[in-house]
């Protein structure tokens, strides 16, 4: 039983000891510290900015790795998707192309008639010339 509260006791100090730390490294509670005292808690400061700045220039090197990866991935689809443009010949994207495509000429003509009356008196003819 002894042992417990001499550990209650222990903890309590060392609580109100890091809570007071907590207050000086936050800039409160500075008017009763000492020249030494002062020293040493910007010391802290300083060893925490110092690993705080080599940890986010880590992340930042290990974020410029990742998208040089990413570069590198969408060159190599770029490239592939570029050979395969070049090797399969395009589609027609409108009429003109479309009948260069397919070898019909533009100059092609359409002879059109206009007979009125039934159609088994008309002769058949061969609409399209080519």
């Amino acid at each position: 039983m002894q042992k417990w509260k001499f550990e209650a006791a222990h903890m309590a100090k060392k609580i109100e000891h890091l809570e007071l730390s907590i207050r000086k490294l936050s800039g409160e509670s500075l008017e009763s510290c000492s020249t030494e005292e002062l020293r040493h808690v910007e010391y802290q400061l300083e060893q925490s900015l110092i690993n705080i700045r080599k940890s986010r220039s880590q992340s930042l090197i290990e974020e410029i790795n990742q998208l040089k990866e990413k570069e590198r991935i969408f060159s190599e689809e770029n490239t592939i998707l570029h050979k395969k443009c070049t090797e399969t010949p395009q589609q027609p994207t409108n009429m003109k192309e479309e009948a260069s495509f397919h070898n019909i000429s533009e100059d092609m003509e359409v002879e059109t008639e206009l007979l009125i009356g039934r159609p088994e008196r008309r002769p058949r003819r061969n609409l399209l010339q080519g």
